[in-house]
């Protein structure tokens, strides 16, 4: 358990600031109208389609309607990462999801940059999944102490 620890705080050491949860805190701090959004709770690649009023989240037969694409966007960063709920700003801008969409890619090169392709992809993902289980712990952390 401490090698685990260590070895996830090594990591968001290693990634410029802000990050990924240092953005989404700005978003609830700075933004008085958010929504609660339930989200599927589990990581993986999601898809966004285009329907008749607007966009749909999607995996497998998980589907969250959305607004407009900044919307989907926005939630189909976290829903990768494996969040089960997430507060969205009433008025997601393009500039918000572009930074939180590099930040995502950031941390993807980094467990790259740290563990070469030469590695076996189990342990590739065995690092992956416990970065994404750190983050989405603080971003828990966050919406309990804002929100709770």
């Amino acid at each position: 358990m401490k090698k685990k620890k260590e070895f996830t705080i090594f990591f968001f050491e290693k990634l410029p600031a802000p990050n990924i949860v240092d953005i989404y805190k700005d978003i609830i701090e700075k933004n008085k109208n958010l929504k609660k959004i339930k989200l599927h709770g589990k990581k993986g690649k999601y898809f966004i389609s285009k329907t008749l009023f607007g966009y749909m989240l999607e995996k497998s037969s998980f589907k969250i309607p959305c607004k407009d694409i900044n919307e989907a966007k926005y939630l189909k960063i976290f829903s990768e990462i494996g969040i089960k709920e997430i507060y969205i700003p009433e008025i997601t801008t393009k500039e918000m999801v572009k930074e939180l969409e590099s930040k995502f890619l950031e941390v993807e090169n980094k467990i790259h940059e740290i563990f070469p392709f030469s590695l076996k992809k189990r342990i590739l993902k065995k690092h992956r999944n416990k970065i994404f289980k750190e983050i989405r712990n603080r971003v828990e952390n966050l919406n309990h102490t804002y929100f709770q």
